[in-house]
């Protein structure tokens, strides 16, 4: 499944590839609409783990449970970017 956070970074990344051009986004199912689709996956995929200073301003550095829980609502966010399901 490929949601709409998906197809927003999909797009983004293909317009830095071509700045400058008339050429309208790719449809679906195209080899290049597919090949800029799997790049955003793994461009979302690789923010799944917050930093530390992350962690730290979406806790307000307040205590480890805060850290924690900014933790775990950044990650379910990022897993419902890439339409999977929690666990």
């Amino acid at each position: 499944m490929t949601t709409d956070m998906v197809h927003i970074v999909a797009e983004a990344l293909w317009k830095s590839d071509h700045p400058h051009t008339q050429i309208l986004w790719a449809g679906e199912g195209t080899t290049s609409h597919n090949a800029y689709v799997r790049r955003a996956r793994a461009a979302i995929s690789a923010l799944m783990e917050p930093t530390e200073e992350m962690l730290s301003r979406g806790s307000s550095g307040s205590s480890q449970y805060a850290a924690d829980l900014a933790r775990h609502t950044w990650q379910a966010m990022i897993t419902a970017a890439l339409g999977e399901d929690q666990n």
